[in-house]
């Protein structure tokens, strides 16, 4: 049976067969490089101009905003298309974003569906992406500030620690 382990039953793929399988949807839904690379361009010119992200954004990034349009075209390549050559470490990048809220992750996610709604993303697409995206939102707050309601605290918490 191909794909399929026989001993519990867990379908298994080979990297290409996934990608492969990736392609296909992101075809089905009417995503292709052209419209990843306008998912974060519009979505960025946003964030660059919004009065609460874009200082925060800008004063990171600075004059290196072709860089990192780069990063998140790779990145979201990767997660839509199935490309390969994203190398980043997102956790990291944001944990250093200090002056940053659940609030401003809830701005954050609004831009992005704003962005897919001016793009006319199919209904697949967008909630394709929004679903992505909300993975991506809570897996950066978790890291940033932790979960209070189960003690957790934020990542790298443990090094501020004195003994």
């Amino acid at each position: 049976m191909e794909g399929r382990s026989e001993m519990n039953g867990i379908r298994t793929r080979t990297p290409e067969q996934r990608r492969r399988e990736i392609r296909e949807r992101a075809e089905a839904m009417g995503v292709d490089e052209a419209f990843v690379g306008a998912l974060v361009d519009g979505f960025y010119g946003r964030i660059r101009e919004d009065a609460v992200l874009g200082p925060v954004f800008n004063r990171e990034i600075e004059d290196r905003w072709d860089v990192h349009l780069a990063k998140m075209k790779a990145f979201w390549s990767s997660v839509a298309l199935g490309k390969e050559g994203y190398d980043g470490r997102p956790i990291p990048a944001h944990i250093k974003l200090q002056d940053l809220t659940h609030a401003d992750f809830e701005r954050w996610m609004d831009m992005f569906a704003a962005t897919l709604d001016e793009l006319g993303a199919s209904e697949d697409a967008r909630l394709f992406f929004l679903e992505r995206a909300g993975r991506i939102s809570a897996s950066l707050q978790m890291a940033m500030f932790g979960n209070p309601e189960l003690g957790l605290p934020p990542a790298g918490a443990w090094a501020k620690k004195t003994t």
